[in-house]
Protein backbone atom coordinates (compact mmCIF):
# COMPACT_ATOMS: atom_id res chain seq x y z
CA UNK A 1 0.00 0.00 0.00
CA UNK A 2 1.64 3.26 -0.42
CA UNK A 3 1.20 5.83 1.95
CA UNK A 4 0.83 9.30 0.14
CA UNK A 5 3.16 11.54 3.04
CA UNK A 6 3.50 15.70 3.25
CA UNK A 7 6.53 17.25 4.69
CA UNK A 8 6.36 20.62 6.13
CA UNK A 9 9.35 22.00 8.05
CA UNK A 10 10.93 25.93 7.69
CA UNK A 11 14.71 24.02 7.40
CA UNK A 12 15.24 22.55 4.04
CA UNK A 13 17.89 20.75 5.53
CA UNK A 14 15.53 18.65 7.86
CA UNK A 15 12.99 18.32 5.11
CA UNK A 16 15.22 16.69 3.14
CA UNK A 17 17.18 14.72 5.89
CA UNK A 18 13.66 13.34 7.17
CA UNK A 19 12.41 12.53 3.34
CA UNK A 20 15.68 10.43 2.50
CA UNK A 21 14.76 8.52 5.91
CA UNK A 22 11.72 7.66 5.82
CA UNK A 23 12.01 6.55 1.78
CA UNK A 24 15.31 4.68 2.93
CA UNK A 25 12.79 2.80 5.61
CA UNK A 26 9.89 2.49 3.42
CA UNK A 27 9.73 2.04 -0.13
CA UNK A 28 6.04 2.42 -0.12
CA UNK A 29 6.34 6.01 1.42
CA UNK A 30 5.96 8.81 -1.02
CA UNK A 31 6.28 12.54 -0.50
CA UNK A 32 3.68 14.35 -2.48
CA UNK A 33 4.26 17.88 -0.61
CA UNK A 34 6.54 20.13 0.90
CA UNK A 35 6.20 23.22 2.68
CA UNK A 36 7.56 24.70 5.03
CA UNK A 37 5.10 27.32 6.85
CA UNK A 38 1.93 26.44 8.24
CA UNK A 39 -0.47 28.30 5.88
CA UNK A 40 1.47 26.14 3.40
CA UNK A 41 0.70 22.55 5.74
CA UNK A 42 -3.03 23.63 5.62
CA UNK A 43 -3.08 24.19 1.83
CA UNK A 44 -1.51 21.01 1.45
CA UNK A 45 -3.81 19.41 2.87
CA UNK A 46 -6.67 21.06 1.82
CA UNK A 47 -5.58 20.11 -1.84
CA UNK A 48 -3.62 16.63 -1.57
CA UNK A 49 -5.55 14.90 0.87
CA UNK A 50 -2.28 12.87 2.72
CA UNK A 51 -2.34 10.16 4.47
CA UNK A 52 0.29 11.47 6.74
CA UNK A 53 1.70 15.07 7.47
CA UNK A 54 4.98 15.29 9.51
CA UNK A 55 4.34 18.59 10.90
CA UNK A 56 7.27 20.91 12.37
CA UNK A 57 6.32 22.28 15.82
CA UNK A 58 8.44 25.53 15.88
CA UNK A 59 8.17 27.62 12.55
CA UNK A 60 7.80 31.56 11.88
CA UNK A 61 4.36 32.13 12.20
CA UNK A 62 1.72 29.75 12.93
CA UNK A 63 3.57 27.12 15.12
CA UNK A 64 2.88 23.14 14.23
CA UNK A 65 0.64 22.55 16.66
CA UNK A 66 -2.10 26.04 15.96
CA UNK A 67 -1.50 24.23 11.94
CA UNK A 68 -2.79 20.87 13.17
CA UNK A 69 -5.71 22.42 15.42
CA UNK A 70 -6.89 24.29 12.19
CA UNK A 71 -6.35 21.28 9.53
CA UNK A 72 -8.72 19.38 12.15
CA UNK A 73 -11.27 21.80 12.64
CA UNK A 74 -11.86 22.02 8.70
CA UNK A 75 -12.96 18.36 9.09
CA UNK A 76 -9.49 16.63 7.51
CA UNK A 77 -7.66 14.55 9.59
CA UNK A 78 -4.33 12.68 7.91
CA UNK A 79 -2.08 11.06 10.70
CA UNK A 80 -0.18 13.81 12.42
CA UNK A 81 3.44 13.21 13.44
CA UNK A 82 5.22 16.39 15.04
CA UNK A 83 8.67 16.69 14.40
CA UNK A 84 10.72 18.98 17.28
CA UNK A 85 14.23 19.55 18.75
CA UNK A 86 12.99 19.80 21.74
CA UNK A 87 11.74 17.21 24.50
CA UNK A 88 9.60 19.36 26.66
CA UNK A 89 7.10 18.40 24.00
CA UNK A 90 7.23 14.96 24.79
CA UNK A 91 4.47 14.65 27.08
CA UNK A 92 1.77 12.18 27.73
CA UNK A 93 -0.88 14.20 25.37
CA UNK A 94 1.71 12.72 22.52
CA UNK A 95 1.34 9.10 22.95
CA UNK A 96 -2.49 8.84 21.90
CA UNK A 97 -2.83 6.75 19.31
CA UNK A 98 -3.67 9.65 17.05
CA UNK A 99 -0.21 11.40 17.33
CA UNK A 100 3.13 10.66 17.47
CA UNK A 101 6.15 12.28 17.85
CA UNK A 102 10.01 12.39 16.60
CA UNK A 103 12.95 14.43 18.10
CA UNK A 104 15.73 16.30 15.91
CA UNK A 105 18.34 15.02 14.78
CA UNK A 106 16.31 12.03 13.42
CA UNK A 107 17.25 8.54 14.13
CA UNK A 108 17.09 5.80 11.55
CA UNK A 109 15.68 3.98 14.80
CA UNK A 110 12.80 6.16 15.93
CA UNK A 111 11.85 6.56 12.16
CA UNK A 112 11.28 3.14 11.68
CA UNK A 113 9.18 2.93 15.25
CA UNK A 114 7.91 6.07 13.82
CA UNK A 115 6.71 3.93 10.17
CA UNK A 116 5.43 1.20 12.30
CA UNK A 117 3.30 3.33 14.38
CA UNK A 118 1.45 4.58 10.60
CA UNK A 119 0.76 1.17 9.42
CA UNK A 120 -0.99 0.97 12.97
CA UNK A 121 -2.88 3.78 12.66
CA UNK A 122 -3.72 3.56 8.57
CA UNK A 123 -5.46 0.07 9.46
CA UNK A 124 -7.07 1.40 12.92
CA UNK A 125 -8.58 4.76 11.97
CA UNK A 126 -11.08 4.55 14.70
CA UNK A 127 -9.87 7.83 16.78
CA UNK A 128 -12.06 10.84 16.40
CA UNK A 129 -10.28 14.16 15.68
CA UNK A 130 -11.48 15.68 18.66
CA UNK A 131 -9.23 13.42 20.70
CA UNK A 132 -6.86 14.89 18.47
CA UNK A 133 -7.48 18.49 19.40
CA UNK A 134 -7.91 17.87 23.06
CA UNK A 135 -4.35 16.01 22.96
CA UNK A 136 -2.68 19.26 21.20
CA UNK A 137 -4.94 21.51 23.60
CA UNK A 138 -3.25 19.60 26.72
CA UNK A 139 0.50 20.06 24.88
CA UNK A 140 -0.58 23.78 24.67
CA UNK A 141 -1.63 24.48 28.11
CA UNK A 142 1.26 22.24 29.11
CA UNK A 143 4.40 24.53 28.29
CA UNK A 144 3.57 27.20 30.66
CA UNK A 145 4.59 26.77 34.52
CA UNK A 146 2.73 29.17 36.96
CA UNK A 147 3.56 32.69 36.27
CA UNK A 148 6.53 31.38 34.03
CA UNK A 149 7.20 30.66 30.47
CA UNK A 150 9.21 27.96 29.11
CA UNK A 151 11.42 28.57 26.04
CA UNK A 152 14.80 27.39 23.59
CA UNK A 153 16.88 29.99 23.43
CA UNK A 154 20.40 29.64 22.46
CA UNK A 155 20.61 25.66 23.27
CA UNK A 156 18.91 25.89 26.26
CA UNK A 157 15.34 25.73 27.94
CA UNK A 158 15.27 28.97 30.18
CA UNK A 159 12.17 29.32 32.23
CA UNK A 160 11.19 32.86 32.27
CA UNK A 161 9.28 35.07 35.01
CA UNK A 162 6.27 36.92 33.27
CA UNK A 163 7.03 39.80 35.52
CA UNK A 164 10.67 39.73 34.67
CA UNK A 165 9.79 40.59 30.37
CA UNK A 166 10.00 43.92 29.75
CA UNK A 167 9.02 43.41 26.00
CA UNK A 168 8.69 41.12 23.08
CA UNK A 169 9.34 41.67 19.69
CA UNK A 170 8.78 39.47 16.57
CA UNK A 171 11.14 39.21 14.05
CA UNK A 172 10.97 37.56 10.78
CA UNK A 173 12.31 33.93 12.01
CA UNK A 174 12.64 34.37 15.98
CA UNK A 175 11.03 36.26 18.65
CA UNK A 176 13.27 38.62 20.81
CA UNK A 177 12.35 38.60 24.44
CA UNK A 178 13.77 41.37 26.45
CA UNK A 179 13.91 40.85 30.34
CA UNK A 180 14.93 43.02 33.05
CA UNK A 181 18.42 41.30 33.28
CA UNK A 182 19.14 39.06 28.96
CA UNK A 183 17.73 39.71 26.22
CA UNK A 184 16.69 36.04 24.50
CA UNK A 185 16.36 34.54 21.19
CA UNK A 186 13.89 32.05 20.88
CA UNK A 187 12.12 30.11 18.59
CA UNK A 188 8.77 30.15 20.11
CA UNK A 189 6.13 32.32 17.44
CA UNK A 190 5.05 35.60 18.25
CA UNK A 191 1.43 34.71 18.06
CA UNK A 192 1.84 31.51 20.84
CA UNK A 193 3.77 33.99 23.05
CA UNK A 194 0.97 36.33 22.67
CA UNK A 195 -1.36 33.98 23.96
CA UNK A 196 1.07 32.82 26.76
CA UNK A 197 1.30 36.87 27.47
CA UNK A 198 -2.81 37.48 27.78
CA UNK A 199 -3.12 39.39 30.88
CA UNK A 200 -3.68 42.14 32.59
CA UNK A 201 -0.01 43.58 32.09
CA UNK A 202 1.30 42.69 28.78
CA UNK A 203 -0.47 45.14 25.80
CA UNK A 204 0.02 44.73 22.31
CA UNK A 205 1.13 48.05 21.18
CA UNK A 206 1.79 47.19 17.51
CA UNK A 207 1.60 43.98 15.67
CA UNK A 208 5.59 43.49 16.08
CA UNK A 209 5.74 44.53 19.64
CA UNK A 210 3.97 43.14 23.18
CA UNK A 211 4.51 45.41 26.30
CA UNK A 212 4.75 44.95 29.98
CA UNK A 213 2.97 47.93 31.36
CA UNK A 214 4.60 47.72 34.83
CA UNK A 215 8.12 48.45 33.03
CA UNK A 216 6.98 51.58 30.87
CA UNK A 217 9.69 54.49 31.78
CA UNK A 218 7.85 57.03 29.04
CA UNK A 219 5.43 57.37 26.19
CA UNK A 220 6.77 60.04 23.57
CA UNK A 221 4.18 62.02 21.23
CA UNK A 222 5.26 62.27 17.64
CA UNK A 223 3.91 64.37 14.85
CA UNK A 224 -0.17 63.74 13.94
CA UNK A 225 -0.26 61.97 17.91
CA UNK A 226 1.62 59.20 16.63
CA UNK A 227 2.83 57.57 20.06
CA UNK A 228 6.01 55.96 21.14
CA UNK A 229 6.95 53.85 24.21
CA UNK A 230 10.37 53.35 25.90
CA UNK A 231 11.04 50.65 28.34
CA UNK A 232 12.69 50.78 31.05
CA UNK A 233 16.35 49.26 30.99
CA UNK A 234 16.05 49.62 27.05
CA UNK A 235 15.82 53.34 26.68
CA UNK A 236 17.86 53.90 23.42
CA UNK A 237 14.65 51.63 22.23
CA UNK A 238 11.75 53.50 21.16
CA UNK A 239 8.87 51.22 19.72
CA UNK A 240 5.81 52.15 18.07
CA UNK A 241 2.22 52.35 18.79
CA UNK A 242 0.60 51.53 16.43
CA UNK A 243 -2.29 54.02 15.22
CA UNK A 244 -5.48 51.37 15.32
CA UNK A 245 -4.00 50.95 19.24
CA UNK A 246 -3.27 54.37 20.63
CA UNK A 247 -6.71 54.74 21.58
CA UNK A 248 -6.74 51.36 23.66
CA UNK A 249 -3.56 52.29 25.16
CA UNK A 250 -4.29 55.56 25.97
CA UNK A 251 -7.30 54.29 27.99
CA UNK A 252 -5.53 51.35 29.77
CA UNK A 253 -2.62 53.70 31.12
CA UNK A 254 -4.96 56.52 32.02
CA UNK A 255 -3.15 58.91 29.25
Amino acid sequence: MIIRAVIVDDEIPARDELEYLLVKEDRNIKIIGRGQTGEEAVQLCNTLKPDVLFLDIHMYGMSGLECAKKILKQGFSPIIIFATAYDEYAVEAFEINAIDYILKPFSEERIRVTINKIHHLLNNKDVQNEDIFNAITAIQEDKGIGDKIGIWANERFILVDKSDIVYVEAQRKHTLIYTISNQYECTIAFGELEKKLADRYFFKVHRSYIVNLNHIKEVGIWFNNNLSVVMKGYEKNKIPVARNQIKSFKQIIGM
